[in-house]
């Protein structure tokens, strides 16, 4: 015979007779919607999993069927909201939570497409099943299911700066929490009662489309959020995910950044082996001299427009004779800069030192007007030329190679 005061809900009699369905429970105090939350909260943040839990209200007046709330939770439980429902009094669920998708993949190599960051199981070659560490992958149609919209929100917050070199802003993920926060108070509010659905004509289709129309809103939040949150503009500047650990650049970079030399190509790359322009070239120096203003007003280049990004910067290169641009009245931005020019505007820069050092490119002629510029680059670790025998004096300028020769030369 079974004991059923050990049960907290039974149907069975201590003669073990069926009976309706009772509780042993004892109210001690009556809690809301928030206690529940609360508690379910903190015994489950951090963790990126599914999540679903049962919360059982038993009321001698109403009918069973209304003694059940699922709260549904996906992801991250610290960018979550839970959804309520009753599933014993529906007759449909929100078509977001059934959507059938491929399965998520994981894969050691960043994919184009959306991703997120984990470990899961995978079989090796000799099908031995062992734990991989990875991108991971998800269906095309992902966002069309609640479960792949809420995990991949918080799976791709949490491991942002491993999926993109950059981790988001601080302020990004305040905005994504409480964005969150505030629709769970909406759901709590929106969420019909027990006592609602007492009096309801169709309790039924009542709580089906309560539950339905929660769903939804969440739904559509957590894509607005995934969106939010994968633009550039989300993640912290200066991290570039094409300048990797080791590059000969790495510091130089990083210095141009912190002194606002450069911002890069976008918010996550700079483009190290991008060639770079004349008008880069020369507002990368201007930056570097702390933006001076020019106090020349005219400009001689008609090809260097007033409104153009580089246009002090060419007044400035020119006001002191690191330019005298390509002719009278060319200055050709766009033009690639070469490896003999940028030495020469540094050179120019340091207002032409004399150099002592021997010429050791076979191509750079004593007579070629960089060639000081290249001796004194040579002599002060600016650069060490392109081979121990050639300089290269025409080869395109990288930005990589330019915000390091501009490192060596004016950070010490």
């Amino acid at each position: 015979m079974a004991d059923n005061t050990k049960f907290t809900i039974s149907n069975l009699e201590a003669s073990d007779k069926l009976v309706a369905l009772y509780t042993n429970i004892k109210a001690d105090r009556k809690l809301d919607k928030d206690d529940v939350f609360g508690y379910y909260k903190l015994s489950s943040i951090g963790k990126a999993s599914n999540q679903e839990i049962e919360i059982f209200q038993l009321f001698k007046d109403r009918p069973v069927e209304t003694a059940t709330v699922g709260w549904v939770g996906v992801g991250n439980m610290s960018y979550n909201v839970f959804v309520p429902y009753y599933p014993m009094l529906i007759d449909g669920m929100y078509k977001g939570y059934q959507v059938s998708t491929a399965s998520a993949k994981f894969t050691t190599e960043k994919p184009d497409t959306f991703c997120t960051y984990g470990t899961s199981w995978a079989q090796d070659a000799e099908g031995n099943w062992q734990r991989v560490s990875g991108f991971k992958t998800y269906p095309s149609n992902w966002k069309d299911s609640y479960y792949f919209t809420f995990e991949g929100l918080g799976g791709y917050i949490a491991n942002a700066e491993k999926i993109t070199g950059a981790p988001l802003k601080a302020e990004a993920k305040t905005y994504v929490a409480d964005k969150l926060a505030a629709l769970q108070q909406e759901l709590y509010k929106d969420f019909v009662t027990t006592g609602e659905l007492a009096k309801a004509s169709d309790a039924r289709a009542l709580a089906t489309e309560n539950g339905k129309a929660m769903a939804e809103k969440a739904h559509k939040l957590g894509v607005e959020l995934v969106e939010y949150i994968t633009k550039d503009d989300a993640l912290e500047p200066g991290h570039f995910t094409d300048v990797k650990a080791g590059a000969y650049y790495e510091d130089a970079v990083k210095w141009a950044v912190d002194k606002a030399v450069t911002s890069g190509k976008t918010v996550t790359t700079f483009a190290p082996n991008e060639s770079c322009t004349r008008a880069q070239a020369v507002t990368f120096l201007w930056r570097a001299a702390g933006s001076p203003e020019p106090t020349a007003s005219e400009m001689t280049f008609t090809d260097v427009k007033a409104d153009s990004y580089y246009y002090k910067a060419v007044l400035w290169a020119v006001e002191n004779k690191i330019t005298s641009g390509m002719s009278d009245t060319l200055f050709a931005p766009d033009a690639t800069c070469s490896r003999s020019q940028i030495v020469t505007f540094l050179y120019r820069m340091q207002n032409s030192p004399e150099s002592k050092a021997e010429n050791p490119f076979t191509d750079v002629k004593a007579d070629a007007y960089y060639a000081n510029a290249v001796l004194w680059a040579v002599e002060n670790g600016v650069t060490t030329g392109a081979s121990a025998t050639t300089f290269d004096p025409a080869g395109d300028c990288t930005r990589g190679q330019i915000v390091t020769f501009l490192y060596r030369c004016l950070s010490k």
